[in-house]
């Protein structure tokens, strides 16, 4: 299954267009440049099958320590969730995964389809995943060292989530996980 990774650094979802039969994405990514210092835009279409895909939402948590983080997926929510149902009705899978937040959604349908999956074996193990491997990963065009806060002064850290934002919309078909399940 194609997955397409949404959070608050990758705002595809306005160039998602959903056609009768097929998905037409205009997807953009950094590429590193030879001497590994810098990036570059690549641009490419893609045409995928939509029962075949999956829309991963990433950590868009209710509240997070940082306010201009909070902001920021308070403002990309609304559209957000108007691709979410779009992609939905072409019968895209809509995968939930607001990090630590499990035990919110415990009793839903949708976190116990999640936890029904067959277990996919991969090559790298998933269990305990929590930072870039860079025996495995390549370092992310950012600089995230500063936890996603980019307020000066910088906020007091903390976990104040317990749940994703209440504007994306979980409906009956969606699953729910923070770990390897979505595989």
């Amino acid at each position: 299954m194609k997955t397409l990774t949404v959070s608050l650094t990758l705002a595809i979802a306005s160039c998602l267009q959903l056609h009768a039969g097929s998905l037409n994405l205009n997807a953009r990514s950094q590429v590193k440049y030879d001497d590994g210092r810098f990036y570059r835009q690549k641009d490419e279409a893609l045409e995928w099958d939509p029962v075949k895909t999956a829309i991963v939402v990433c950590d868009m948590w209710n509240e997070h320590w940082c306010k201009g983080a909070t902001s920021r997926v308070a403002e990309l929510a609304p559209r957000m969730n108007q691709v979410l149902h779009a992609a939905r009705d072409q019968g895209v899978l809509i995968i939930h995964c607001p990090s630590s937040c499990l035990d919110f959604y415990k009793d839903t349908p949708m976190r116990a389809m999640a936890q029904a999956a067959p277990v996919v074996e991969t090559e790298i193990p998933l269990q305990g995943w929590c930072h870039i491997d860079p025996d495995n990963e390549p370092v992310l065009p950012i600089d995230d060292t500063d936890g996603g806060c980019d307020c000066d002064p910088q906020c007091e850290q903390g976990g104040p989530w317990y749940r994703q934002i209440e504007t994306l919309d979980i409906e009956e078909g969606d699953a729910i996980t923070d770990s390897a399940e979505a595989f």
